[in-house]
């Protein structure tokens, strides 16, 4: 199934609204931020503009850029990373990876567009990729835990490696280290970085999965005898698709037959799961709870980059299964979409076990649904 294109239109130009009031919030957000600050309670909402929901509603824009192919709208993803930079531009968490694996792909395509934006698509090009090495640098020196895993958030002195931070570490090292020779030649070897990522994947399927439903739980921690201790609830479905992601992205760029062979068996056991109108629930198995549109589209981006980059075989039955769920999927979001805006996506989830039981319209499932539906929108096959 191929989403309208005035669809995505409309989805397009509510990401970019919305990425423009994290660049500009209204005085009311600002003078709460500026409070937050001063009480020393301040998060990454107030402090880091390319944190993970920033980084869905810039990839969001960027593949609907090409799909509709507006070079405007690449040139305001581009611009948002070039203000950020003369901010001064810190990478200050490892969620940033989202916003770097943006950054990535707004590369590739404005080096390609970069005609369409005369003045600008070589300055916006550099801005992409000097985020992406900006993100490099932060987590190549990023505290990790005995094993080998990038810590989410090290505050506290705590250690826990989550299923989002995994997935999205993991997906930025695969995608830089397919590029990294060209935007930083100077830099860490591809094999190296691809061992990083491997490493995330390798340790997250061996601590963070449950053995029976072959579900992720939220996180881990190891133990100091190395034993890992399993956090939060199992299956959450934003948790999976971030993890997914990354797995998705890894066997795309590398190829390697074990990951592939896990990507598999999750997404087996993820596609039992889906409901008849083509969404997930909020928490994978309980099919009869909420829908969590920004865990389904996290879904769908994973299935459908594999399948794209994949040479379905005969007689594959899981492809096949994925890529009808790709379109139910498609039609599932398709039918939560009010004026241009993606409902129920449940609200920003704060540590293992916090799930608040609120749905609307939030940028992480606006730019993962733009994301998701651009891609089954794409008609290069067609030649047109």
């Amino acid at each position: 199934m191929r989403p309208e294109k005035s669809e995505l239109c409309r989805m397009q130009e509510q990401c970019i609204r919305m990425l423009g009031e994290l660049r500009r919030p209204a005085p009311a957000v600002r003078m709460k931020r500026a409070a937050k600050r001063l009480l020393g309670r301040a998060g990454a909402k107030e402090t880091d503009p390319v944190f993970w929901p920033a980084g869905f509603l810039l990839a969001g824009i960027a593949e609907s850029g090409r799909v509709l192919r507006d070079p405007a709208a690449l040139g305001t993803a581009g611009e948002y990373l070039a203000s950020w930079l003369k901010n001064g531009g810190r990478v200050r968490y490892a969620d940033d990876a989202m916003a770097g694996i943006a950054a990535i792909r707004l590369w590739q395509l404005l080096s390609e567009e970069g005609a369409g934006l005369p003045g600008h698509g070589s300055s916006h090009a550099e801005a992409a990729a000097e985020t992406a090495r900006r993100v490099m640098a932060f987590l190549a020196q990023a505290p990790s835990d005995d094993a080998g895993s990038i810590i989410y958030h090290p505050s506290g002195g705590n250690r826990y490696i989550y299923a989002d931070g995994t997935g999205m570490i993991a997906g930025f090292l695969a995608e830089y280290a397919a590029v990294c020779a060209e935007i930083a030649p100077e830099g860490m070897p591809a094999e190296q970085i691809f061992c990083m990522a491997g490493r995330q994947l390798e340790n997250y399927i061996s601590a963070g999965l449950d053995r029976r439903t072959g579900l992720p739980y939220h996180g881990y921690d190891l133990s100091p005898d190395g034993t890992a201790q399993r956090r939060g609830i199992l299956g959450w479905g934003r948790a999976t698709g971030f993890l997914m992601m990354g797995l998705s992205a890894y066997c795309v760029r590398t190829g390697d037959a074990r990951m592939e062979e896990c990507f598999r068996s999750l997404t087996g056991e993820v596609l039992s799961c889906l409901r008849l109108d083509g969404l997930f629930s909020w928490e994978l198995p309980a099919a009869e709870g909420h829908v969590d549109t920004s865990g389904t589209a996290m879904i769908g981006i994973a299935l459908k980059r594999w399948l794209t980059a994949k040479t379905i075989q005969e007689g594959d039955d899981l492809a096949d299964a994925a890529g009808e769920a790709c379109d139910r999927i498609t039609e599932g979001l398709l039918s939560r979409i009010r004026d241009g805006q993606l409902t129920d996506s449940q609200a920003e989830c704060v540590d293992f076990g916090e799930h608040p039981q609120r749905y609307g319209i939030y940028p992480w499932g606006m730019g993962a649904g733009l994301w998701m539906l651009a891609l089954m929108a794409d008609d290069t096959e067609e030649g047109s």
